[in-house]
């Protein structure tokens, strides 16, 4: 019998062993050592990316695909906890800080390389959508004081989220985890989102019901 080939799987360990010499050595990091590392040939590689850019943009997205779906189960469990989501992504452990760093370098790249700063805008409205839609749940659990600009919070809290992780993934001795929660619930406070005592309640929402929220608000981001 021919030997069944789980793609999705070999993309997996390619983009995890990008992630990881990228985040060490930056991006002069080839091709041809990214395949080294994952245990395939350059050819076989490029079977799957043609480029490094092309690699890069697809290592961002698998990683907030991951992130969105590590929200969504602890949005679930904590009955939308708004530290936890946010929490979510930023980069606590060796892991997400790599994948910042990664980020943080292939940003670079968008102020020459038109193709990288569509792949950069498109991640950043795709935020403001899970945001929006974020902020919406939010509100109808209970965790508002009252109603509140969506639009400008969205923007607000995803350029938040975006300067603090890039800081904690720089200087992670100073930004340990309490740190970063710590500064999550104040910026929260100021559009009037916690916790209250008595006051949410739990969403009786699945996991598979938020994926679908997700791949709508994404989709139309999109349009």
């Amino acid at each position: 019998m021919p030997k069944i080939v789980d793609h999705d799987r070999r993309r997996d360990v390619i983009v995890e062993r990008a992630i990881a010499i990228i985040a060490k050595d930056g991006l002069d990091a080839t091709l041809n050592r990214i395949a080294k590392a994952a245990g395939f040939t350059t050819g076989m590689l490029q079977h799957y990316y043609k480029s490094k850019d092309e690699l890069l943009i697809d290592a961002l997205e698998r990683a907030s695909e991951a992130v969105n779906e590590r929200a969504m189960r602890i949005a679930v469990a904590t009955g939308f906890d708004p530290v936890e989501i946010l929490m979510c992504s930023l980069p606590t452990d060796a892991k997400s800080r790599a994948e910042w760093l990664v980020r943080i370098a292939f940003s670079g790249r968008a102020v020459h390389q038109p193709e990288v700063a569509a792949a950069v805008e498109r991640r950043f409205h795709n935020g403001l959508a899970v945001m929006r839609l974020t902020l919406a749940a939010f509100c109808e659990y209970g965790y508002a004081a009252g109603p509140f600009d969506t639009e400008t919070a969205a923007e607000n809290l995803v350029v938040f989220i975006d300067g603090l992780a890039q800081r904690a993934a720089l200087e992670p001795h100073r930004w340990p985890e309490a740190k970063l929660r710590a500064h999550v619930r104040q910026q929260l406070e100021l559009w009037g989102i916690r916790r209250r005592p008595g006051r949410h309640r739990a969403p009786p929402i699945s996991v598979e019901d938020l994926r679908q929220s997700y791949r709508r608000v994404v989709t139309m981001a999109m349009i």
